[in-house]
C-alpha cells in the first residue's frame, strides 16, 4: 500500500525521488552496523527531515 501511495508523487517531483533513493541508501548502509528495524527508522526520520527542506508544496501538487 505505501509503494502505491509513493510512486505517482515520485512521478510529479524529481525531488522527492532523490529524497527515496536517499532514504534507501541510508538504510541499505545502516542496515550493515544496526538492527534492520532501527535503521529503516532512523532512515525514515532522518530523510524525512532532509525532505522537508529540499521538497516544496508546489513539488508536491
Amino acid at each position: 500500500m505505501f509503494i502505491g501511495l509513493l510512486v505517482p508523487n515520485m512521478k510529479k517531483s524529481i525531488r522527492l525521488f532523490y529524497v527515496v533513493v536517499l532514504t534507501m541508501v541510508v538504510n541499505w548502509g545502516l542496515n550493515q552496523f544496526l538492527s534492520s528495524s532501527l535503521s529503516i527508522l532512523i532512515s525514515t526520520l532522518g530523510c524525512a527531515l532532509i525532505g522537508m527542506f529540499i521538497i516544496s508544496k508546489e513539488d508536491l501538487q
